[in-house]
């Protein structure tokens, strides 16, 4: 993945890579691009998972091998974010092995690198972007998140409402019992601040429903806004 802008390098980084060869390339790319950042390296996922108890706060990411002699690393991705470990990771993928990439996507990788020719010079890119990514990522999902819910049943806010404090309690809501009244509270261009994150929308609101919101949302006012 291409980075837009320029980010500022990882400081700490546990490397898993068993092969001494490529683990090698690693930290004599990071150490001519990147001089400022701290390589420990490990060779297996049981010992990144031991490291990673004693101490993950020392680390800020973790680069990991998919082909290990005791798993993949997958298994230390799953680690990671089944611990809610507070880390960047990114997966070594083998040279056109598309699929193992789009799977540590889907698992929670912040990005991924393929070793052939010399992915050593892209190494620190790499590792900066998918940072400053999951950085970024755990910033929005620590803040609140402003819902516009056009409802016009009372049972069903009251129900909906609850349901999310209990479960959900970083939503705000403001509610509102038509689609007309929702269509206010939204601005009328796309350069217009938004005021909120979601859209929440019953589908049988009385005269305009929820599909015509959806359209003059979508379609003439272009605004960049998820609908439910």
């Amino acid at each position: 993945m291409k980075a837009s802008r320029q980010h500022s390098a990882p400081r700490r980084v546990l490397y898993l890579e068993d092969n001494a060869s490529d683990a090698d390339l690693g930290l004599r790319a990071l150490a001519r691009n990147a001089p400022e950042t701290a390589v420990e390296v490990v060779s297996s996922v049981a010992a990144a998972c031991a490291r990673l108890q004693v101490g993950a706060a020392d680390f800020d990411i973790v680069l990991a091998d998919l082909n290990l002699p005791d798993g993949s690393g997958l298994d230390l991705l799953a680690h990671v974010r089944g611990q809610g470990l507070p880390l960047a990771f990114v997966v070594l993928t083998g040279s056109g092995d598309e699929a193992s990439a789009l799977t540590a996507l889907k698992a929670g990788a912040d990005d991924y690198l393929s070793k052939h020719g010399n992915y050593g010079e892209q190494l620190t890119r790499v590792l900066a972007a998918a940072l400053d990514r999951f950085r970024t990522r755990s910033a929005r999902q620590g803040r609140l998140m402003r819902v516009l819910y056009a409802e016009h049943n009372r049972f069903d806010i009251d129900l909906t409402q609850r349901h999310f404090a209990e479960h959900a309690p970083l939503f705000r809501f403001d509610v509102v019992d038509s689609g007309e009244e929702a269509l206010a509270h939204l601005p009328e261009h796309a350069d217009e601040a938004l005021g909120y994150d979601l859209l929440l929308l019953d589908y049988q609101l009385p005269a305009l429903n929820a599909l015509d919101v959806a359209k003059t949302v979508r379609d003439q006012r272009s605004l960049d806004l998820p609908i439910v």
